[in-house]
């Protein structure tokens, strides 16, 4: 956790000096302008380095800071609205801690899209299905096709017991991992029951 923070406070100091470049050559920027650099610049290369690692929004506050001023300079939405996407009547501007946590949760289904085609997984997710069939599921697929919320919890557990934390965050949020897996394909299937219309 510590090289995570390092890199993180290191990154943050070059975010600083990319905000003040550019606010000395034009501070006329428009939000979009603002979201692109943002988007970019700044937030890219902050999860190239930290994704392997779990961290919280309290860890990101203070580079949150440091984009929420260049971006939202003028202040024209308060609170948490401002990252909303537009659809939603938000800004869309970057949160730092809801992008790195999608970021970890693509990592799973990078596994999975690797396994199907036969290519090289990386040693972390080689030690992450080992510790997997040491509790009956065969694979991450295995497990997220078949995992319900006891499940997962059993996982997480399992993998924190034996040193394993930052795999068991992978885990953290249940309907995070069964949303962004839905759209290939893999992870639950959620069944809702049809309302039943009286009849007249």
């Amino acid at each position: 956790m510590g090289g995570a923070i390092e890199k993180l406070e290191m990154e943050r100091g070059k975010m600083s000096n990319i905000i003040e470049s550019f606010e000395n050559r034009n501070n006329r920027l428009s939000i979009k302008g603002r979201k692109l650099i943002a988007n970019s610049l700044l937030s890219s290369k902050l999860h190239h380095c930290t994704t392997a690692f779990y961290l919280t929004s309290k860890d990101f506050a203070s580079t949150q800071q440091i984009i929420d001023k260049f971006t939202h300079k003028k202040k024209i939405m308060s609170g948490k609205r401002k990252y909303l996407p537009t659809s939603r009547a938000g800004l869309a501007l970057p949160c730092l801690a809801t992008r790195h946590q999608g970021a970890r949760l693509a990592m799973l289904k990078n596994i999975i899209l690797l396994k199907r085609d036969n290519k090289t997984i990386p040693g972390w997710a080689i030690i992450l299905e080992k510790c997997l069939q040491k509790i009956g599921f065969l694979s991450i697929e295995n497990l997220l096709i078949s995992a319900g919320f006891a499940d997962l919890k059993l996982v997480k557990k399992y993998l924190n017991k034996i040193g394993f934390t930052s795999l068991a965050m992978l885990f953290d949020n249940f309907i995070n991992v069964s949303n962004l897996l839905s759209n290939d394909d893999i992870g639950l299937k959620i069944y809702r029951k049809k309302k039943k219309t009286k009849e007249n």
